[in-house]
């Protein structure tokens, strides 16, 4: 799954856990190394019912 980022003046960003690169939501595979990108919506997490 791909990693969540906060960066200053930037906002919130998603990268690839095995290169780092910087992804969209919702992208199959990272476009730099191929990783496969798996995303799940997990609203528990977050404490929305």
């Amino acid at each position: 799954m791909a990693d969540i980022k906060i960066i200053k003046g930037r906002g919130l960003i998603y990268e690839c856990p095995e290169c780092e690169a910087e992804v969209e939501l919702g992208q199959t595979y990272c476009q730099e190394c191929g990783e496969g990108l798996n995303w799940k919506e997990d609203y528990e997490d977050w404490g929305i019912q």
